[in-house]
């Protein structure tokens, strides 16, 4: 996908399926996680709910520097 030069974080469900793999690896300590900057997107988010897992949260933070 980056060699023929499309954008790879707009393809959703490529995403959630590398995500899914990760999380659902059978590691310990990974059946809970943060997830940082996704879903930015309510596609990706709709997604991700349909293929992998709910949702629980969204914190969105605000900072002064």
């Amino acid at each position: 996908m980056i060699d023929s030069g499309k954008n790879f974080w707009a393809d959703h469900a490529l995403i959630v399926k590398l995500l899914r793999r990760i999380i659902y690896s059978g590691v310990e300590g990974r059946e809970k996680f943060l997830l940082n900057g996704f879903p930015d997107q309510i596609e990706q988010a709709v997604e991700f709910e349909a293929n992998c897992a709910s949702i629980k949260a969204i914190i969105f933070t605000t900072a002064s520097f």
